[in-house]
């Protein structure tokens, strides 16, 4: 019998995932008992905690200061010249995070520097001195970066810490390596929902891929041209690896029968739609994923002004202004 416990939603910010709860509980009132709606992040750390890892959150700034008072274990040595440590410790951390989107670990990350020592190694004698000099240098970053991540790990694991990039690593590692919990969580959560799925990564992908086992039993729903997350490991072809994973779909077949086309939106006036609609027709188009013609159910509203201003923070002055205008 499906019961609300059978059922996991998941999505990217808490404001959404309350609002999927909302719907849920107007829509279907007791029955909506037991559902988990939940982000990535926070589903992530809740099974770490329930699985009994011992291990906390770390946010961003505790994990600044705990590198800052650590540079020695880091090994740095080109970075520490090129700039100020508050600079490029920031970077670290969201280059580190960016691996764990793509389930790059420490470890893979040393093999891709040692690789390409080794390949410049290999090719010394067809080297001029400038070039070799050159690549060399680059070898010496990335080394540099791989040692730096592979202490950021030890680091955090000495202080039973878990940075926020490595919630959802930690849960793939978890259900990769634990058949129990994984079969618990499958018996558990039959159905399961992803919402905004053009903003998935590679991680994400495979913790559904790892909580849906043989059933699929997986809906996905998302946008193709608003791919937004781009820069954290999302794109387009995450819909392209959804089919491949959980319908055996190849490129170049139909993907129509796995497809329902939403195309009442809801939210813009047509005004507002047809300029977003131009804007979006630049994108690169795939001939899986067919361009999607939208309908709006508003009035046709005002017309769109565009704005012209200098710079960033003028432009952030100007919305504040014209917000407070519109709001007296």
């Amino acid at each position: 019998t499906l019961t609300g416990e059978n059922i996991l939603g998941l999505t990217f910010t808490l404001k959404a995932a309350g609002e999927m709860r909302a719907r849920v509980v107007k829509t279907c009132g007791e029955r909506a008992e037991g559902i988990t709606l939940s982000t990535f992040h926070s589903f992530c750390e809740s099974l770490l905690k329930e699985t009994k890892t011992g291990k906390l959150l770390l946010d961003t700034v505790d994990h600044w200061i705990l590198l800052r008072r650590n540079m020695r274990r880091l090994q740095l040595d080109k970075y520490r010249r090129l700039a100020e440590p508050g600079q490029f410790l920031n970077d670290f951390i969201q280059f580190f995070s960016r691996c764990q989107d793509e389930l790059v670990s420490n470890a893979d990350y040393q093999r891709y520097a040692d690789s390409l020592a080794e390949k410049l190694e290999s090719e010394r004698a067809l080297l001029d001195e400038d070039t070799y000099q050159e690549r060399l240098d680059e070898v010496e970053r990335q080394q540099e970066i791989a040692r730096a991540y592979r202490a950021s790990e030890e680091l955090l694991m000495e202080k039973s810490r878990v940075s926020f990039g490595s919630l959802i690593t930690g849960a793939v590692e978890l259900l990769e390596r634990d058949a129990g919990i994984r079969e618990m969580l499958r018996q558990r959560f039959r159905y399961i929902l992803v919402d905004e799925f053009q903003d998935t990564n590679i991680a994400q992908l495979r913790l559904i891929e790892l909580l849906a086992g043989s059933e699929r039993n997986v809906i996905a729903v998302g946008d193709n041209d608003q791919a937004i997350y781009r820069f954290r490991g999302a794109s387009f072809g995450s819909f392209q690896l959804f089919l491949e994973r959980f319908a055996q779909w190849k490129k170049g077949q139909d993907s129509g029968r796995y497809r329902v086309t939403l195309t009442e939106n809801y939210r813009s006036t047509p005004n507002i739609l047809r300029v977003a609609t131009q804007v979006i027709s630049q994108n690169e188009v795939s001939a899986d994923f067919p361009k999607k013609s939208l309908k709006a159910g508003k009035p046709e509203g005002e017309k769109i002004r565009i704005v012209e201003l200098p710079s960033p923070e003028s432009e952030a002055q100007w919305t504040a202004e014209e917000m407070e205008r519109l709001h007296k």
